[in-house]
């Protein structure tokens, strides 16, 4: 790192234009800065002019509540005079301020993908749905954003916390499997846990998930609350099965719609209403359609064109 570097770093603090990596960096010599420089800031300013020599003084690191006025004034002494830039150059040497590169992947509808993160948490991404996350965690814990659905096998991190920050919600783990649906178009966002133990907080308030528990966040009223989970439909999707546990047609068909990324519509609303248990395991979606209508004895179905289907006739529930 050179002293150009430094001075540049430096003066990005000033000016609030620090990255969150560069703002880390220059914290961690925050103390150390003036360590090193305390004799050679007393040389330079003796020069200019009288001064009480700091040498031989003590030195306190900063309490927590002045850290950001320290370090104006490490910024400034450098910057403006000079001071001690060989000194702590030395202690920089090989110490670049780290890149924190977010990677952004979106599955497209019809599509699920698998990744692994560089602390070796595992993501099963869903139909239609986007991760953002940085190729390599620093700081105090770990971050990533999700629009859609995914599973998380978090590894364990006592030190490191997993967040997932997912519209109005924000999950916490330190190690554990646990579904996030928060697809756009649906009125709850609902976070559910396979084993382990999840913290979830919205704006207003929060609750701690163990396994078999659910909390699910209504959009509209900004509520939530928890419930058990009865069945293991909510995760079964990663393995390639479509689980319906007595679901409207209206939710069926949109999970249809994402996973085989084709697009339904109705006779007659009222078809919405029927409901439907099955199961199905990596099953092309025509099989699909002959048994829901093998099942619902007064259903049809009908391409409309490549990736339209019409549903019609009655439901007899």
């Amino acid at each position: 790192m050179t002293e150009k570097q430094i001075k540049k770093l430096m003066k990005k603090y000033l000016e609030g234009n620090l990255t969150k990596s560069e703002e880390m960096i220059l914290e961690r010599f925050d103390s150390t800065l003036f360590k090193i420089n305390i004799e050679e800031t007393a040389k330079v300013l003796s020069k200019n002019g009288p001064v009480q020599s700091p040498v031989g003084r003590s030195y306190s690191p900063p309490k927590p509540n002045s850290r950001q006025s320290w370090l104006a004034i490490a910024a400034s002494i450098a910057i403006l005079i000079g001071i001690g830039a060989a000194s702590f150059t030395s202690w920089w040497q090989g110490t670049e301020v780290p890149e924190v590169v977010q990677v952004v992947k979106t599955t497209a509808f019809g599509k699920r993908m698998m990744l692994k993160l560089s602390d070796g948490t595992k993501i099963y991404l869903n139909s239609g749905s986007t991760i953002e996350f940085p190729e390599h965690f620093v700081g105090n814990s770990r971050k990533v954003r999700l629009e859609g659905e995914a599973f998380f096998e978090v590894a364990k991190d006592s030190v490191k916390p997993f967040v997932i920050q997912s519209d109005n919600i924000q999950t916490t783990v330190l190690g554990t499997s646990f579904n996030v649906n928060t697809y756009e178009e649906n009125s709850e966002i609902k976070v559910s846990v396979q084993s382990g133990k999840v913290k979830v907080n919205s704006p207003n308030e929060g609750v701690v998930l163990g396994a078999n528990q659910q909390a699910v966040f209504d959009r509209k009223t900004k509520a939530i609350h928890k419930a058990t989970i009865l069945s293991n439909d909510h995760f079964a999707w990663k393995d390639g099965v479509l689980q319906f546990n007595d679901l409207q047609m209206g939710e069926v068909v949109k999970i249809l719609e994402r996973w085989y990324g084709v697009s339904f519509s109705f006779e007659n609303q009222n078809i919405k209403n029927c409901h439907l248990s099955a199961t199905y395991k990596n099953d092309p979606l025509t099989t699909v359609l002959e048994s829901i209508v093998y099942t619902k004895k007064g259903l049809a179905y009908q391409y409309i064109s490549d990736g339209e289907i019409r549903i019609s006739g009655m439901c007899t529930d």
